[in-house]
């Protein structure tokens, strides 16, 4: 089996290539703000818990990111079942899952390729 296209009985996890393209995107905030729409942001696009006047560190906002990305690994492990796809496959739509959401990418033009959707 070559190694860039896997099929996993495992959760996938988004690769190094995919978490570094997701940092340029969101771009690292070490102070809350309100994103365009008025929510409280922090981090690499965290929202979950942030308020106003919040602040973390490096370490956190590398480890908010990282939780936010299990949920959204999980979402698109499931969407995709065992379709094979190459791990930067994986990570880009870790990545739009991410910034469209886990229920919009579930029912996206790219979830409705999977037989498992």
């Amino acid at each position: 089996m070559e190694a860039s296209f896997r099929r996993f009985a495992m959760r996938r996890t988004m690769n190094d290539t995919g978490l570094a393209l997701i940092k340029t995107f969101e771009s690292l905030r070490l102070a809350a703000y309100q994103d365009s729409v008025g929510v409280w942001t922090i981090g690499y696009g965290h929202t979950l818990g942030v308020h106003a006047d919040m602040t973390m560190t490096l370490a956190g906002a590398n480890q908010a990111l990282a939780d936010d990305l299990h949920g959204m690994e999980t979402a698109v492990d499931a969407a995709i079942g065992t379709t094979a796809t190459s791990d930067n496959q994986f990570a880009a739509m870790v990545s739009l899952c991410f910034n469209i959401g886990t229920w919009n990418f579930r029912w996206s033009s790219r979830a409705e390729l999977s037989p498992h959707r």
